[in-house]
């Protein structure tokens, strides 16, 4: 079939166009998004093969732009690396606007804070903005041996990207936004020497007595080198630290069949350790291109007494001299790559110790607390020339060990102290104690004039708890409750209890202090007192008399008692002007005969004085009649008027008689 050059030229044409328009309308009607991009993305540093090309020390610089940014007004960002591989050098700031909030780089954490923002009326950056450029420095590549498989080289992936990004619009609203970070790729490098390490690189921050080891390492090509005997000196300073003992590694008998120690030897006074292995065939196909060869054993022998501004005695722990021999001869020592290790002589600090007085771990506002350091110290004696005392923030230094401080807010308080001895050394140590409100005592009683025996009631509803108030979700305060009301009244009683009610009634008049003592949920404990009178009890006395009318030398009764009672005490009975005194019986009665002697109108009452209980009373006045006694009656007799009765009855009882005695015969 044949087809016409116009329809191929007019296909090619409409094929044409529509790819044009696929091109061009996804540009014309979407939103381009948002992103913060970190260039150049990749970074890659060494290669596969290993070569051994030191790039330590290599620069790079990358930089971080603000892509399809509509309206930007102001930015926070935290940007970091892994400070194990790189290290930062320096750092550009392009958007560097009116409003500086943060600039801060942390090297040593590995981080970066930027923030800035523009200020009315100025207008916000659109479309690509950059934001910074930052320099970094290579500062490691690890052997291969060093992070996994010996046998290959592996690459190490870091990444540049962002703790946290905001972009916010002249609005103060948040833009929307991607974030591309960048990767650092550092290939792994095969050494081309022997490696030998001693392990850690520094030893330091060890007391006296301490022991610890250090291991020497082995690093090499098992495919370049077949090692048959090992002989080396490790050298150290004797004064500083001495050397316990040395044992063979892991690695020799898994790089050889076996494994033969030719030296040993210690020497403490010289501070040298020889030692020397020899090497078995056949030697291993599949040995590890690195291990430990031996481990030396110290122990700590001496601690530096050196002012801080000066350095502490310090010794390197060296490989010097080393022998290595293959198959093929003695390897040269340009063939060696040595890495000693550096022990530093611990200076220790003093021991910061405090304690205070009152020992509470909850103290009330205004209370002046003496703060004691006298139990700091410095094991080698060394003095302690310095104290300071950080009180929330009011700071106090002293060279006496003893501090009184009052805090005048309440709260959980931290208070800081740190000791500095005479070499400029210091240590911190703190506590923490929480100030409160104490609680408040008060307290009412009823009745206001109570007597003897009467029950009275104590009132302490009104006392206040004190604690602190809560400050903030991280200060959430002191919420308290009263837990103890001790009352003391002053007469030798005292009552503890939970209730905030109590009665007491007294047993004795007199005038007395009620003490009441409330304690909360922190032991914290307030007094108040108040003063209170007994009044004495009233009394009445009565009396009573056998007879108001009496006649000379007769026994009239006098008696009467004491209410309340009051037994074995004195009853003063006034007869006229003569005062008598007796006595109380057990019931609180008294009795009294008296004979009068003298006709006449007696007036008698009673009166007791009271006790220190009870006041006094007197009696009513009772009136006796005394007269002289009736002349003596004389004797009646029969006369004869009465005897013809007396002989009639006489007749009578014989005839009852004598008829009874009849009717009982005839029975």
């Amino acid at each position: 079939m044949k087809i016409r050059s116009s329809k191929v030229l007019a296909l090619l044409t409409t094929l044409m166009l529509f790819l044009s328009l696929t091109a061009i309308l996804p540009k014309a009607f979407s939103q381009a998004a948002t992103v913060i991009r970190v260039e150049p993305y990749w970074n890659e540093f060494g290669n596969p093969e290993g070569d051994p090309i030191p790039i330590p020390g290599t620069q790079f610089t990358v930089t971080v732009t603000v892509y399809d940014v509509p309206a930007l007004y102001g930015y926070d960002l935290k940007f970091r690396w892994n400070n194990t591989y790189i290290n930062y050098v320096n750092h550009t700031v392009h958007a560097k606007w009116t409003l500086e909030i943060k600039d801060d780089p942390y090297p040593t954490e590995g981080w970066y804070w930027i923030a800035y923002s523009k200020m009315a009326p100025e207008s916000p950056a659109s479309g690509t903005v950059p934001i910074f450029s930052m320099t970094f420095e290579i500062i490691k590549q690890p052997y291969n041996y060093e992070t996994g498989d010996p046998t290959t080289v592996d690459p190490i992936d870091t990444f540049l990207d962002f703790i946290s990004t905001d972009l916010s619009d002249p609005d103060g609203q948040p833009i929307p936004h991607d974030v591309e970070p960048a990767t650092v790729r550092i290939w792994e490098r095969i050494p081309v020497k022997i490696i030998l390490k001693v392990d850690p690189p520094e030893i330091k921050q060890l007391e006296s007595g301490t022991s610890f080891a250090v291991n020497v390492l082995i690093g090499l090509d098992p495919k370049k080198w077949n090692l048959t005997q090992f002989n080396a000196t490790l050298s150290f300073n004797s004064t500083l630290i001495k050397a316990e003992g040395v044992t063979e590694g892991a690695w020799p008998k898994q790089y050889a069949s076996t494994t033969t120690e030719l030296l040993k030897q210690i020497d403490n006074e010289t501070g040298t350790l020889q030692y020397a292995l020899k090497f078995g065939p056949p030697l291993n196909s599949g040995a590890p291109s690195t291990g430990v060869l031996f481990t030396v054993t110290f122990y700590v022998a001496f601690e530096s007494r050196v002012k801080i501004t000066e350095t502490p005695e310090s010794c390197v722990i060296g490989l010097k001299p080393v022998t290595i021999i293959d198959e093929t001869g003695l390897i040269p020592e340009e063939q060696l790559e040595i890495t000693n290790s550096t022990y530093i002589a611990y200076r220790s600090s003093p021991v910061a110790k405090f304690t205070w007085s009152p020992f509470k771990q909850f103290l009330p506002r205004g209370q002046a607390i003496t703060f004691n350091a006298s139990e700091s110290y410095h094991k080698l004696g060394l003095r302690i020339v310095n104290y300071t005392w950080d009180f929330e923030g009011v700071v106090r230094s002293t060279t006496s060990p003893i501090y009184t401080y009052t805090f005048a807010t309440v709260g959980n308080k931290t208070v800081t102290l740190n000791v500095t001895d005479e070499g400029g050394y210091w240590s911190i140590t703190k506590t923490y104690i929480g100030i409160l409100d104490s609680p408040t005592a008060s307290f009412k009683f009823t009745p206001l004039k109570p007597a003897v025996n009467q029950t009275i009631l104590f009132n302490a509803t009104n006392s206040l708890p004190g604690g602190a108030p809560k400050v903030s979700p991280e200060k959430p305060g002191y919420p308290a409750e009263i837990i103890n009301y001790t009352w003391d009244f002053g007469d030798g009683t005292v009552i503890s209890t939970t209730e905030k009610v109590t009665n007491y009634a007294y047993k004795h008049a007199g005038r007395y202090t009620v003490t009441l003592t409330v304690t909360n949920n922190y032991t914290l404990s307030h007094s108040y007192s108040l003063p209170i009178t007994i009044s004495k009890l009233n009394s009445t006395i009565s009396i009573n008399v056998s007879t108001t009318e009496a006649v000379v030398n007769s026994n009239v009764t006098i008696s009467g008692e004491i209410t309340p009672l009051r037994p074995q005490v004195n009853v003063t009975i006034y007869i006229n002007n003569t005062a008598i005194t007796v006595q109380t019986n057990e019931n609180g009665q008294y009795i009294y005969k008296w004979t009068p002697t003298q006709v006449g109108t007696y007036s008698i009452k009673a009166r007791w004085n009271g006790d220190q209980d009870t006041n006094p009373a007197e009696s009513e006045t009772l009136i006796v009649t005394v007269t002289e006694p009736s002349p003596p009656t004389p004797p009646v007799t029969p006369t004869g008027d009465i005897l013809p009765f007396i002989a009639t009855a006489i007749i009578i009882i014989v005839l009852i008689i004598l008829i009874v005695y009849l009717k009982t015969k005839r029975k």
